[in-house]
């Protein structure tokens, strides 16, 4: 398994006492919790990543070791837009720009 500061990442994430005080809480302040968790865990994402707002719905969690610094270095190309369709190695994205990929990872 993955550790945070030595402890396993699947003891993190679950606790009974954090789901018990979950069930009388609204979605949105379990997506709020669930947010400023994981900010805790996280520096600031480099650009072009962004940490997405409470408001957004639940988080999307990737666990990587290596993603952020891999956007950070240039080695991954990161894009803040949706990505409409794909076609071959091409990527439309909804801001307009198309660009081709060697690989894509949603």
């Amino acid at each position: 398994p993955r550790y945070i500061e030595g402890r396993p990442l699947d003891i993190l994430f679950y606790s009974r006492a954090s789901h018990a005080k979950g069930l009388s809480a609204t979605s949105e302040e379990r997506d709020a919790r669930r947010h400023a968790f994981f900010a805790s865990l996280m520096r600031d994402p480099p650009p072009p990543l962004v940490a997405p707002s409470p408001e957004s719905g639940p988080p999307f969690v990737a666990i990587s070791d290596t993603l952020v610094e891999a956007v950070a270095s240039g080695r991954v190309a990161a894009r803040p837009s949706e990505v409409l369709r794909l076609e071959g190695s091409a990527a439309h994205f909804a801001d307009g720009h198309v660009e081709d990929f060697d690989d894509v990872i949603l």
